[in-house]
């Protein structure tokens, strides 16, 4: 996949999309970009594998039921100030695609913050 070619595809899908070249600089950018908010995470394994949300738990608030009570979790990341979750997929023309299994991740992609 061209990541050039993608990227501006993206925007000119509407995505302000940026790439990085490792995990370490996407949490560095993200953790710069996020201090006193509250953020939800959805489910992910690449943010888990980051290690963002103990990255991001120092100047944050967090909600990801995969760390806490999921039921609760769930309903406040929908209404964080920030929603962060990954991809199923990326296309380079510029289209997204994420498929899921409760909904939760979707509904605060689409309608949350």
């Amino acid at each position: 996949m061209n990541a050039e070619k993608t990227l501006e595809n993206l925007s000119r899908n509407g995505f302000d999309a940026k790439y990085f070249e490792t995990a370490a600089q996407a949490a560095d950018y993200l953790a710069a970009q996020l201090h006193g908010k509250t953020i939800g995470f959805g489910g992910s394994v690449t943010l888990d594998t980051m290690g963002l949300y103990d990255r991001l738990c120092a100047d944050n608030t967090l909600f990801w039921h995969w760390k806490q009570p999921a039921d609760e979790a769930r309903e406040k990341a929908a209404g964080a100030q920030a929603y962060i979750s990954s991809a199923n997929a990326i296309a380079g023309t510029g289209e997204i695609v994420n498929i899921d299994g409760n909904g939760n991740r979707v509904a605060a992609i689409t309608f949350g913050p």
